[in-house]
């Protein structure tokens, strides 16, 4: 089924921000939903397989280049999680002047499990909620998890993997202290096992890395617990139960807690699924996911006067 792009500029919190509107093939009013990215330097490019299937099936999507990449001005190293909330607020601006659309929802996937709540909390102009392999915890807490349960699962000693997070805890404890990184850093070449650590193998130049520290300041123990029971908008969340960066079991039951008064919380969990909706055996995606996500928004948003649009 064909599509329609539409090149898209807008604000965010003090930077401009590139992206590309996909809608439907017929013109006519629809919901949208905007792709939030997850960690790191991400452009639109990697998430337009999702807004042409979104718009295939009857909703626009949105994906722009992250701030300080593609051709999005600013910096994603330093930008705070409530920094780029804002930049997403600026495409909900953009969505809601725009004449084919009737609503506007978030779709945040990972880190954008903490980013999209934070901007919908911030906004009343937010109408619904996807999370996709969303960690309901502190940044600080998934990580330790992540690195853990992704060195146990590839057979790393015990005493690599100890170390490891002894690292990360000692790096935190220098976050929420301010002290000087640098030193700390030494630490990091001693590791015997590098691969699984944020920063791999090599350490970034130090400009970079003092970004990424001062942006890990800001966020490392951010309670999102809070903003989400602040939420009154529909709420979609999927998990996919062989996750080896999120703890889904305790992430799933702290977000029901969280929304046990929301009239409108749907929880999926996919039993061989991975952190990027993958099976974890033939690496394939899950069909189901984004099948059920798309139902899910189309039950809550579709108006009126949407256009029949083809599901094949």
């Amino acid at each position: 089924m064909t599509t329609r792009h539409q090149l898209m500029q807008f604000s965010g919190d003090q930077v401009q921000l590139s992206g590309t509107l996909v809608l439907p093939e017929i013109p006519g009013t629809y919901p949208a939903v905007i792709c939030v990215h997850g960690s790191g330097p991400e452009p639109r490019a990697w998430s337009l397989d999702v807004a042409e299937q979104f718009a295939e099936h009857g909703i626009a999507a949105l994906v722009y280049d992250k701030r300080g990449t593609g051709e999005s001005s600013g910096d994603w190293t330093s930008a705070s999680y409530h920094t780029l909330a804002k930049d997403v607020l600026g495409g909900v601006a953009a969505l809601r002047n725009h004449p084919e659309v009737s609503s506007v929802g978030l779709r945040g996937v990972s880190q954008g499990g903490w980013v999209a709540p934070l901007a919908a909390s911030m906004s009343q102009e937010v109408d619904f909620l996807v999370m996709v392999s969303p960690a309901v915890m502190s940044p600080a807490e998934q990580e330790l998890y992540r690195v853990e349960t992704q060195m146990r699962r590839a057979g790393e000693s015990e005493e690599d993997i100890q170390e490891a997070l002894a690292i990360y805890r000692i790096f935190n404890r220098a976050a929420r202290l301010d002290r000087d990184l640098l030193p700390i850093m030494r630490l990091y070449d001693l590791l015997a096992v590098k691969k699984y650590m944020s920063f791999g193998e090599q350490l970034p130049p130090e400009p970079v890395l003092l970004n990424i520290f001062k942006q890990w300041q800001e966020v490392l123990d951010l309670d999102i617990l809070p903003v989400l029971r602040g939420l009154n908008i529909p709420v979609l969340a999927l998990f996919g139960d062989r996750d080896t960066f999120v703890p889904v079991q305790k992430s799933s039951e702290n977000l029901r807690s969280a929304l046990k008064a929301s009239p409108d919380l749907t929880v999926l969990h996919f039993e061989n699924g991975t952190h990027f909706m993958t099976d974890d055996t033939s690496g394939e995606k899950i069909p189901e996911a984004s099948e059920k996500t798309i139902q899910w928004i189309l039950q809550r948003a579709q108006p009126a006067s949407m256009p029949m649009v083809s599901r094949a």
